[in-house]
């Protein structure tokens, strides 16, 4: 499955290197066209991790970020040149997964990235254990011998 992400940046020049950086790393990469309706354009792609910076027309990215955690727990990372602690604080506290300021690391922003939609979207693990004739579900707390369940 190929992860999509949405960008919410207005600076034309990074939205682009956030593009090309991302699906060249196998990203299907959206990005915010029309400021006036970030939410519904975000409903629509339906992402599976967004990137929002902080500075935008209209809405701020804080007032963006507390929109969307009223509907729905994707990653959100700020990449932002907002580099405050206060900023930083209010990311985390309106819901923010990762903060990080410009210029930004290549490499820590995909590592961050991953690391969010590892821990988001991680495939139930099924745990069972088998000894002889019995069999042990620990997701389900059964337990089966020779071929009863209990």
């Amino acid at each position: 499955m190929k992860e999509k992400i949405l960008i919410i940046e207005d600076d034309f020049t990074i939205q682009t290197q956030l593009k090309t950086l991302l699906s060249g790393n196998g990203y299907e990469v959206f990005a915010v066209t029309d400021f006036s309706r970030t939410i519904e354009q975000l409903k629509e792609a339906a992402p599976h991790l967004v990137i929002l910076d902080i500075k935008l027309p209209g809405n701020n990215g804080f007032e963006i970020c507390s929109g969307i955690r009223t509907f729905s727990d994707i990653p959100i990372v700020f990449v932002t040149s907002s580099n405050t602690d206060m900023d930083e604080l209010n990311s985390i506290m309106l819901g923010g997964d990762a903060f990080i300021t410009k210029p930004y690391n290549p490499a820590i922003l995909l590592a961050k990235i991953a690391a969010l939609l590892k821990k988001a979207y991680r495939s139930p693990q099924t745990e069972i254990y088998m000894w002889r004739e019995a069999t042990l579900h620990l997701e389900s707390s059964m337990i089966e011998y020779k071929g009863q369940k209990a």
